[in-house]
């Protein structure tokens, strides 16, 4: 994870950034959510296979990672398959705010 904002802010943009992740942690997303998410997701998926190059760089990134071919037209089924609960009990086994750790860099106020 990554953010930038001014040293002044730093602390607070830390703590609501901790906040934010214990919150999808514990509480998980909404059913609206997901599928806000996943309509946004294949549908720049679909936009991103117009352009040439993206095209290209996907194409090579499955078949250095060993997909099929087909799997360029599978991704947004596979993305729709996803399911709310699946979501949720991903954030609960990948995100530990309480292990996070924090860097920061720049000036201080």
């Amino acid at each position: 994870m990554k953010m930038q904002t001014m040293p002044k802010n730093a602390n607070k943009a830390i703590s609501s950034t901790l906040e934010v992740l214990n919150n999808l942690r514990e509480q998980g997303v909404t059913k609206a959510e997901v599928e806000i998410a996943k309509q946004n997701l294949v549908s720049s998926y679909k936009l991103a296979l117009k352009d040439p190059d993206v095209l290209a760089s996907i194409i090579l990134n499955n078949q250095v990672s060993g997909h099929p071919p087909e799997i360029l037209h599978q991704t947004p089924d596979q993305i729709q398959a996803v399911t709310w609960e699946q979501v949720n009990q991903v954030a609960k086994d990948l995100i530990y705010p309480d292990k996070i750790v924090v860097v920061t860099v720049g000036g201080s106020n």
